[in-house]
C-alpha cells in the first residue's frame, strides 16, 4: 500500500502522459497499484478486462447488493474460506454491486468509481451519477477510483495495471476509513494479483473469440460487439 497525496490537472483535458483516473482523482490520501505483463496487444488486453470471468476474485464476487467493497472483508478477517456466489462473475456484474464506470476511452483504460460508508455494515447508501465522481463531498463518505489501463510493451507485449485511489470527504470520514483500511487492505492486495492473473490469462488464449460484452459510461449502457 502507498499512501500519498496529489494534485494534476483540476479536470482539464489530459495532457500527454496523464491517465483518466487523474482527471477523476486528481487528489487521493490512498492508493494501491498493480501490474501484470501480458504477452498479448493492447487492444486484446483491453477487450480481455471485459471478457473474463472473475468469480474467483473475492474482491469483486464478493460484495453484495449495497457495499462497493466486498462484505467478503469480513469473512476472510473471520478466517472462513472463500466460496463464489455466481457461477460466472464478468465485467457486466459490477454497476450491480456498487461500482460505475466513469471514464472509458475505448482504447486502454476504464476507470470505475464507488462511493460509500464501508465501515459500516448497511453502506449508508447514497445515489450519485458518474459525473459526480471527482466533486463528490456529501460529508461523512469516502470515494474510491479503480482504474484498468493497459500500456504498450515492446511489439507485442503489453502490461496491464489496476490503481486504486481513496479520498475522503471530512474527518470524520478518513478517521473511519483509515481503520477500516487498516483491516482489508491485505485482503485486497492478495487479491490484487490473482484478479490480473486472470485477466492475462484470457488475453492470451490463443483462439478466444470475441463475445457480445456490455459497455456503461456516464449512465447510458449499450452491448457492443468487440
Amino acid at each position: 500500500m502507498v499512501m500519498s497525496k496529489r494534485a494534476t490537472s483540476n479536470g482539464k483535458v489530459p495532457q500527454p502522459g496523464v491517465m483518466l483516473i487523474d482527471t477523476q482523482m486528481p487528489e487521493w490520501e490512498q492508493r494501491l497499484t498493480r501490474a501484470e505483463p501480458v504477452d498479448a496487444g493492447v487492444e486484446r488486453t483491453y477487450r480481455a478486462i471485459r471478457e473474463v470471468d472473475l468469480r474467483t476474485s473475492a474482491l469483486l464476487s464478493g460484495s453484495n447488493g449495497h457495499n462497493g467493497l466486498p462484505d467478503e472483508f469480513v469473512r476472510w478477517s473471520q478466517g472462513a474460506a472463500y466460496r463464489p456466489r455466481y457461477e460466472t462473475f464478468g465485467f457486466e456484474r459490477l454497476p450491480a454491486k456498487g461500482f460505475k464506470v466513469v471514464a472509458d476511452n475505448g482504447s486502454n483504460e476504464l476507470v470505475l468509481g464507488f462511493i460509500g460508508r464501508w465501515w459500516q455494515a448497511d453502506n449508508n447508501h447514497v445515489h450519485w451519477r458518474p459525473g459526480d465522481l471527482r466533486t463528490f463531498d456529501l460529508p461523512g463518505y469516502a470515494v474510491g477510483a479503480w482504474s484498468l489501463a493497459v500500456l504498450g510493451y515492446g511489439d507485442l507485449g503489453s502490461v496491464l495495471v489496476a490503481d486504486v485511489r481513496l479520498r475522503c470527504t471530512d474527518a470524520a470520514a478518513r478517521h473511519a476509513l483509515g481503520a477500516f483500511f487498516a483491516l482489508t487492505s491485505p485482503f485486497i492486495t492478495a487479491m490484487g494479483h490473482p484478479m490480473l492473473r486472470l485477466i492475462r490469462r484470457r488475453a492470451e488464449q490463443p483462439d478466444a473469440a470475441p463475445r457480445d460484452v456490455p459497455r456503461q459510461v456516464d449512465g447510458r449502457a449499450a452491448t457492443l460487439r468487440e
